[in-house]
């Protein structure tokens, strides 16, 4: 759930180096908390050790003044580090010594002082923003999106009686509801690497496919003509009379209500939404050429309307032999709380489909709430198809 395993052919090594040299911060935070806390420990400490053997060349070199370090025969490494460590954490200096002599006789020291306590504000400015961005992150917030253990494959009545696959989500976390949450569904063949994008039909993928994941919501594709999941031995010859797709993937619906049209009259070119507007297209400019004595052939005469009906549905078999290797379902949303970006994913097989199947009722209402009952979330009540 929520991740999808992807591996690159290139070394896991030299890849992590790569990325590093681009993008270090983003991949330090996506690491291991234990990993990246490892490290910036490891970061600072090499920094209070490089300030400590600065502490003790500058001691060196001022041999024979007092700078309050090491006395006349210089300051050692534990006394160093020491000073160094107090410097960087800033509480306060009673090591070495009781004197402040290196801020009286040593410039140099002084200077070293100020670079060290520089970084150090800098690396805990660094470290505040580091740990916030970790802790504050949305991705696990696609934990609490739940989706159904199968998906519905099914005739229905509403879609002229075509074949449609639904999917029933809900976020569980009612009370913040996610914003902008939006679902997207792609197919993946076995036999390529090609991920192919369905249209979905509820919510519509042309406003945005927009969800209010604190109800509990299906999620409708229709299997029609133009679908990935429509099964190629279904389609042959249905493209006849039909305009071209130009590439892009269309839907059904979309002239049947009348935002496009998608049929040819094979005798005038006109197009129509759908077959009974093309039926009656040729039943009247038959009677019209009758009436005008026009010859029957090349005209509307010629054609007989019964010949113009949409093609029957595939069946059942057809449509499970031509289920793809895997279906990939994507929610997207805001996280209210940290106004982070998450993404939630489920993935179904030929195992997790069900035929003729309705999704249960999940929703009651009493006088001051409704109660979402997760009980019967996943199931799945079958009739025959």
């Amino acid at each position: 759930r929520n991740h999808v395993n992807i591996r690159h052919r290139k070394s896991r090594l030299q890849a992590f180096w790569g990325l590093l040299k681009e993008d270090w911060f983003h991949v330090m935070l996506r690491q291991k908390t234990i990993y990246s806390v490892l490290v910036l420990l490891g970061a600072w400490t090499i920094s209070v050790l490089v300030f400590a053997g600065v502490y003790m060349f500058v001691d060196q070199a001022y041999l024979g003044t007092d700078c309050g370090l090491g006395g006349e025969a210089g300051i050692q490494f534990g006394a160093a580090f020491a000073f160094s460590l107090e410097t960087c954490t800033t509480v306060g200096y009673g090591l070495p010594g009781s004197t402040n002599a290196f801020f009286e006789n040593c410039g140099a020291i002084q200077l070293v002082i100020y670079f060290q306590m520089v970084w150090s504000m800098m690396y805990n400015a660094f470290l505040f923003a580091f740990f916030f961005a970790r802790i504050s992150r949305s991705e696990l917030r696609g934990s609490q999106v739940v989706f159904g253990n199968k998906c519905v494959i099914r005739r229905s009545p509403l879609h002229n009686n075509r074949w449609i696959l639904q999917i029933r989500i809900h976020d569980v976390d009612a009370k913040f509801p996610v914003v902008e949450s939006h679902v997207r569904i792609y197919i993946k063949r076995k036999q390529t690497s090609e991920l192919i994008p369905l249209r979905i039909q509820s919510p519509d993928d042309e406003l945005g496919a927009v969800l209010w994941t604190s109800w509990p919501s299906i999620v409708t594709h229709e299997i029609d003509l133009y679908s990935p999941l429509f099964p190629p031995s279904a389609a042959v010859g249905r493209d006849k009379n039909l305009l071209g797709t130009g590439g892009i993937l269309l839907r059904q619906a979309d002239s049947v209500s009348g935002s496009r049209e998608e049929i040819v009259c094979p005798t005038c070119g006109e197009t129509y939404g759908d077959w009974e507007r093309l039926r009656h297209h040729i039943a009247y400019t038959q009677i019209v050429e009758t009436n005008d004595d026009y010859p029957v052939e090349g005209t509307h005469r010629s054609l007989t309307v019964e010949d113009y009906v949409e093609p029957p549905v595939p069946s059942q078999d057809e449509i499970e032999k031509n289920f793809p290797h895997e279906i990939l379902v994507l929610i997207e949303g805001i996280d209210p709380l940290a106004s982070g970006t998450f993404q939630a994913l489920q993935s179904y097989t030929r195992e997790d489909v069900v035929y003729g199947g309705t999704f249960k009722s999940v929703m009651a209402q009493n006088e001051n709430n409704h109660i979402v009952y997760m009980e019967d979330f996943h199931h799945i009540e079958v009739s025959v198809v």
